[in-house]
């Protein structure tokens, strides 16, 4: 039977969930260090975390991360200790071998520059950063975009979503069902792909929000707009690309900017029936 599944192994140094996080992956060379920046005293003592890599800066609170590559590891942190004072959290990013040059590890940084700047987090680095595609052999080039895929599962494991995209895109090879809402304010569809649930590009919303809508969703609601995925023109809410969120009640709640429940609210498309009604049968098939 083939799998595409994918073993992380972490490590938590306390032996808490808020310190210094270790995390590696079945036969990838990468490792992960994720770590408050009040334990960056304890990361300095600690051994075989000065190798070339990249590291990231991260604010969640501000959404704010900048992206550098490094040589020695940890210790070019210390001038961004004294310089920078929005982080919060690093990451710092590096092989067991030492295969990867200073080359390498400026492809790495402008590629994961390229991804942060279609999440919800800014980009923090002042100057811009340049392409190395045109220097490094096509093989090479491979590898570090391999890298840069396995970087982007591992890093969530470590509660970090820096490299996680805002958007996706429907892929019709997969067997996917889709739904939809209507109503007096909403004209929506929905898809499911890889677990998520994704409004449509071209859904269409209520402009306002209630009082009633939980402040986090608000919060996330009016950031998508300022990021120019959903649009309000015409009293509307406009959605300029799909969207992938966690359950079919966070994207009612996007779109009615009401708490709704999605399982009652979404139909499969061209039917009447619910999504929750759909839910079961997928249960009662198992």
């Amino acid at each position: 039977m083939t799998t595409k599944g994918k073993t992380v192994k972490l490590f938590f140094e306390e032996g808490n969930h808020h310190g210094i996080i270790q995390a590696e992956m079945i036969n990838w060379t990468g490792y992960v260090i994720a770590a408050p920046r009040t334990a960056l005293a304890d990361l300095y003592k600690m051994n075989d975390i000065d190798k070339a890599g990249i590291y990231f800066l991260v604010s969640d609170e501000e959404k704010k991360v900048y992206v550098g590559e490094t040589m020695n590891g940890i210790n070019r942190l210390k001038d961004h200790d004294d310089k920078k004072d929005f982080w919060d959290k690093l990451i710092l990013v590096q092989t067991k071998d030492f295969n990867l040059t200073k080359t390498h590890c400026s492809y790495l940084e402008y590629r994961c520059a390229q991804l942060i700047e279609k999440t919800f987090y800014n980009l923090e680095n002042k100057k811009s950063l340049n392409d190395y595609t045109g220097i490094l052999p096509r093989p090479d080039i491979s590898d570090m975009e391999v890298f840069v895929e396995n970087l982007s599962f591992i890093l969530p494991a470590t509660g970090v979503n820096i490299l996680q995209p805002i958007i996706t895109k429907q892929d019709k090879t997969k067997a996917v069902a889709e739904f939809e809402m209507n109503n007096r304010f909403v004209k929506a569809e929905a898809y499911i792909q890889d677990d998520l649930f994704i409004i449509k590009k071209g859904s269409i919303g209520k402009e306002k929000s209630s009082p009633s809508l939980y402040e986090t969703i608000r919060e996330k609601r009016n950031a998508l707009i300022e990021k120019g995925i959903f649009e309000i023109r015409e009293g509307k809410l406009f959605v300029i690309e799909d969207y992938p969120t966690t359950s079919s009640s966070t994207a009612g709640c996007f779109l009615t900017g009401t708490p709704i429940s999605g399982p009652q609210n979404w139909k499969v498309k061209g039917t009447t029936i619910t999504y929750k009604e759909w839910e079961n049968q997928q249960l009662g098939d198992q």
